[in-house]
């Protein structure tokens, strides 16, 4: 349902971005949330290297998740796995537990603009001409979760990461000095501690969902 109150703060918000992206408006709709249509250049040392046709659709869970983005020159097939594109035209931006991070205080147009949405988009046109990112690749669906907190835990053992996770999400953690819960039989504070600490950061629901998700293949 819309807020008023929080149209209100996203008219600001992108107010602020109008002055760096000039080339982008602000369209709005009776009763719903506005967007951002236009074009978004990629520049370097004052040349433009790319350009993108965009559209940035905000919902009312921002800016604590990323807006929808859409580009809309039929540059990127849609369905497109490789290059990240969903079936409803969406750019997958992020896994999702990383995106819970990154918005967990909130996101700002602008950075979600600078941080997120170009570099996906250079990444893209990388992948078209069969270039080399710096931006790394995550799979599509569960096998992404997996990867990401694969990265983060330090382990592609999934039983494993099912057991991290799951004691995260409901706060049950060892002592510093108990053992480690992956098994390892070393301390809690010299094995997985920092990991665990950086996986809080993600959203308890995001958390939970994603334990329950990773089950699922494991059940199968």
């Amino acid at each position: 349902m819309l807020n008023l109150g929080n149209v209100d703060k996203l008219k600001k918000d992108i107010a602020l971005t109008l002055e760096q992206y000039p080339k982008l408006e602000l369209v709005e709709y009776e009763g719903k949330f506005p967007c951002l249509k236009g074009r978004i250049d990629i520049v370097n040392e004052g040349e433009v290297l790319e350009k993108f046709d965009v559209i940035i659709q905000y919902t009312e869970d921002f800016p604590y998740v990323y807006p929808k983005a859409y580009e809309v020159s039929g540059r990127f097939p849609i369905g497109d796995s490789g290059l990240h594109i969903n079936y409803d035209g969406t750019l997958c931006l992020n896994v999702e537990q990383d995106e819970s991070i990154q918005a967990r205080n909130g996101i700002s147009t602008l950075d979600f603009i600078k941080k997120v949405l170009i570099p996906n988009l250079a990444w893209r046109i990388c992948r078209l001409e069969e270039l080399t990112s710096d931006l790394q690749e995550h799979r599509h669906g569960v096998q992404g979760i997996i990867d990401s907190y694969a990265e983060k835990l330090r382990t592609s053992d999934v039983r494993k990461i099912l057991i991290l996770i799951g004691h995260a999400a409901i706060n049950d953690l060892p002592d510093r000095n108990d053992i480690c819960l992956c098994g390892s039989e070393k301390k809690y504070k010299l094995c997985h501690y920092t990991a665990i600490e950086s996986i809080k950061l993600i959203k308890r629901d995001v958390l939970i969902k994603h334990f329950r998700d990773i089950k699922e293949t494991l059940d199968e």
